[in-house]
């Protein structure tokens, strides 16, 4: 077990992220640019793959209310969009993975090359329905097709079970700080990055009023792709006979990560949340008195310190207020109370537009760009791909879980990889109730931060499953059904 909250890398960690975050706020342009090829050279000269893959995760999806989609950017052609540096760190690992020439392929290799030959239809399908053929639009699209590498270079270059322990090492915390950054944001009713008078563009401005009232809620979430595989590393751990992780500290980081999804009012994070700790409790987890005391106690704890403070005892009413909305649902009021338009309104208009190519979708169209919907999951990807595409990923999802839930229980119970093959398709339910529910995770097109959490959800999964046979050479984690 390590006991040690913080190590050396772990702090290298975090100098490295304060300097992307004085180079992109605090800098001027020229030392930004400088900054960031230093770091894209540092890491094609290093083999510290977890370490770089949590940090250009961080880059693109944030900490602490920092960095984040379209922040950390490079210009690489003049005239042209700029590229996030996590992309080129995308097309750096392509480039690793040539060089490495290693040969670890999941098993859901013949899967993953369909969806290629899906997405390059699509692409093919985008011109002949009609794309504007600008370098702009171009570079646009390729940017949301170049994250699916990731599928292929990260089973490649995170090959060890140990590589995802580490990476967890340094995501743990900055889940932690996501729910900092918005019990701060409440708090002091401004958002970290303005409150400490961060160099930003207008785009960024946080244009709405942040004060908590019994009128008005904070409906903020930090770093939402982050806490999501945070979620899934936490729950992996705790299945773990012999811990990796302190147990407490395990704790810690999923009641951070629920309080995160709860005091921001967004329902399907909190609801998913609760899909798959439930499906932990009554699938994995034997029955433990004392330790379910234990964690309640800390839950109670934390709670009515929290409930303490009159703004967060505010925001939690109002929490609790967008929770009692889904019983308007389940009677039948689709609006549930009228604060879910994206199936009232929504939904309905991104259908209305795909029934027009509902076999195959509009691809890679304009049509496509100008329709999508980021709160429409399920909806935009069949505007996207079609029935065709759908049952293409659907098929994907079946076969990864299902592979994974028929290994785990052709297994007796005192395997160690019993549990953790379990972990995937629980996690995966509540995952796609997000998707369905609060905004669109799993699509042809994808922007880094997304990709990186697929990649690594995926990636992780197959080399446990590689790893509970007994050929396999790579034995790190043991498990049971702890609580």
């Amino acid at each position: 077990m390590d006991n040690r909250f913080i190590d050396r890398d772990l702090i290298n960690f975090l100098l490295l992220v304060l300097i992307a975050i004085g180079a992109k706020y605090y800098a001027p342009p020229i030392i930004t640019t400088m900054v960031y090829i230093g770091f894209l050279a540092a890491y094609f000269r290093s083999e510290n793959e977890p370490f770089w893959l949590a940090f250009f995760l961080v880059t693109a999806d944030g900490i602490f209310g920092f960095l984040g989609r379209f922040e950390a950017t490079l210009a690489i052609v003049p005239g042209l969009p700029e590229a996030e540096v996590s992309q080129l760190y995308i097309v750096l690992t392509l480039l690793k993975v040539r060089s490495k020439g290693t040969n670890n392929q999941p098993f859901y290799q013949s899967m993953m090359v369909a969806g290629g030959i899906y997405i390059a239809f699509l692409i093919a399908q985008g011109f002949a329905i009609g794309l504007t053929t600008s370098l702009q639009v171009l570079f646009r699209v390729a940017k949301e097709v170049l994250p699916f590498a990731l599928f292929y270079t990260i089973p490649h270059l995170m090959d060890r079970e140990l590589h995802y322990r580490q990476l967890f090492k340094y995501l743990f915390p900055v889940a932690i700080l996501a729910f900092g950054a918005q019990f701060f944001t409440i708090m002091y009713k401004s958002s970290p990055i303005e409150f400490f008078g961060a160099k930003i563009e207008t785009r960024r401005k946080i244009l709405i009023n942040l004060e908590v009232t019994a009128d008005r809620a904070y409906r903020g979430i930090y770093n939402e792709c982050i806490l999501i595989i945070a979620y899934l590393g936490a729950l992996f751990h705790l299945t773990t006979r012999h811990l990796k992780f302190n147990k407490n500290y395990l704790y810690l980081v999923t009641l951070s990560i629920f309080l995160a999804y709860f005091i921001s009012a967004t329902r399907g994070y909190t609801f998913g949340f609760l899909i798959v700790f439930v499906l932990f409790i009554f699938l994995i987890v034997e029955f433990n008195p004392k330790r379910y005391v234990m964690a309640g106690a800390l839950a109670t704890v934390a709670f009515i310190g929290l409930l303490s403070i009159p703004v967060i005892k505010i925001q939690f009413d109002h929490s609790i207020k967008r929770m009692e909305t889904m019983l308007s649902l389940a009677e039948g009021d689709l609006t549930a109370g009228g604060t879910l338009i994206r199936i009232s309104e929504r939904g309905p208009r991104v259908m209305k537009k795909w029934a027009e190519s509902p076999l195959t979708g509009w691809g890679f169209s304009d049509s496509f760009l100008k329709n999508r919907d980021l709160h429409t999951g399920n909806q935009t990807l069949l505007l996207h791909g079609g029935i065709l595409g759908a049952l293409v990923m659907g098929g994907f999802f079946i076969y990864f879980c299902g592979t994974m839930f028929f290994r785990s229980i052709s297994l007796p119970k005192s395997h160690p990889y019993k549990y953790p093959l379990l972990i995937f398709p629980i996690f995966f339910v509540g995952w796609f109730f997000i998707h369905s529910s609060t905004q669109y995770y799993f699509t042809y097109a994808l922007t880094p931060d997304i990709g990186l959490i697929q990649a690594i959800f995926f990636s992780m999964g197959a080399l446990v499953y590689k790893n509970s046979f007994p050929e396999s050479e790579d034995k790190y984690y043991g498990s049971g059904p702890e609580s």
